[in-house]
């Protein structure tokens, strides 16, 4: 399946979110499949990201980048309009990832937080979890 760069990065930090989700064993697997390829497909563009900012981000007297809070970064107006289209452009590229599908229960194990015992409860996901993987789910029962 072709994707964007974009979409890459967005489904990554979709699956790191799944990831934090008890879901049956075949689609634990499944999911783990996907996540390995995006994860391997995104790193180069994570690479080249980390290159543009290198090469448009202000800089320091010793010649370094200059961070702020949380590892931002700084690009003077001059440049911004440059950094701006390559961005774009490197976002735009397409990847190939495999065609893996997998499908997410209604109802998953859970243990009551009271009494310990084990339950089923309702599979609950933020759209923003389910939207950069949409190409990639079934989902059981309808919806």
């Amino acid at each position: 399946m072709t994707v964007t760069n974009q979409k890459l990065r967005d489904m990554a930090v979709a699956l790191k979110a799944l990831d934090q989700v008890r879901l049956p064993v075949l689609t634990s697997l499944q999911v783990a499949k996907l996540k390995n390829a995006v994860f391997i497909a995104v790193g180069p563009v994570e690479e080249t990201r980390d290159k543009l900012i290198v090469q448009y981000a202000d800089r320091d007297e010793q010649g370094k980048v200059i961070r702020g809070e949380g590892n931002s970064f700084r690009i003077a107006p001059e440049r911004m309009e440059a950094f701006a289209e390559d961005y774009k452009r490197l976002l735009a590229e397409e990847a190939e990832l495999p065609d893996i599908k997998f499908s997410l229960p209604m109802v998953v194990s859970a243990t009551c937080d009271k009494c310990h015992h084990n339950m089923d409860r309702p599979l609950e996901l933020e759209p923003s979890i389910l939207s950069p993987l949409l190409e990639f789910i079934d989902i059981d029962g309808g919806g």
